[in-house]
Formats: C-alpha cells, structure tokens, sequence
C-alpha cells in the first residue's frame, strides 16, 4: 500500500496526479490512495483538479488518513517511512511533495473538462 498525499493549488495537484499515476504504472499490483489534508487543501480552495480535468483521483477512506497523519508524525520524529521530493526513495509508503519532474509525467496525457479562460 502506498500514499500520495493531495494539497495546494492546481498545477501542484495536477503534478501530483501525474505521480499518483506513475506509481500505478510502477507498480500495478499495489494499491495507492490518496491522502488529502484538508487544513492543507483549505487554503488553496480544496481538491479543484476535478474542476477542470477528466481525471479519477485515488480514493480514500477515514482510515487511510488517520494512517496518512500517523505517518507524517512517524516522519517528524523519526524521519522514516516518508518520501519527499528532496528525499526520494521509491519503497516508501506515503509521498508527500510536489513532483516537479519531467520522468513523471511525461506520456501521461489529462483531458481537459473546461477551457481556463472560464475560470
């Protein structure tokens, strides 16, 4: 099991996207869900990628995030078991960063639902 972790505006969620789908590709036996922090997500409008994009973002459950704040205090005392951009290790179990690399996304295309300049 593996999580990604969901927050900030939209070009930052749609590079998380494009890793959460890096990874089913990297490992299609595994399940990945998605964390999403809501006092994170709060200050950028909420989860808005749906808003625009034909995308299906990793589900989650009230479990997967009370494990998903488990992990970031794990990761705060003990600086284990969380990969972040500065610290990328593929056997961890949650990601939590933005995921600015072209190795990515590159070959994923997202299909837009609306034109921006509606926005």
């Amino acid at each position: 099991m593996k999580l990604v972790s969901f927050t900030a505006g939209l070009g930052n969620q749609l590079f998380q996207y494009c890793f959460y789908r890096y990874l089913l590709n990297k490992f299609p036996n595994e399940k990945i869900y998605g964390y999403y922090n809501k006092k994170w997500l709060k200050k950028h409008g909420g989860i808005i990628i749906e808003h625009f994009f034909d995308v299906k973002l990793p589900r989650s459950t009230r479990w997967i995030n009370l494990y998903g704040q488990y992990l970031r205090i794990i990761y705060k005392c003990f600086s284990c078991g969380v990969s972040k951009d500065d610290d990328f290790e593929m056997n961890r179990t949650m990601f939590v960063g933005y995921w600015q690399d072209q190795c990515f996304f590159s070959g994923i295309n997202i299909s837009y639902k609306k034109k921006f300049s509606h926005i």
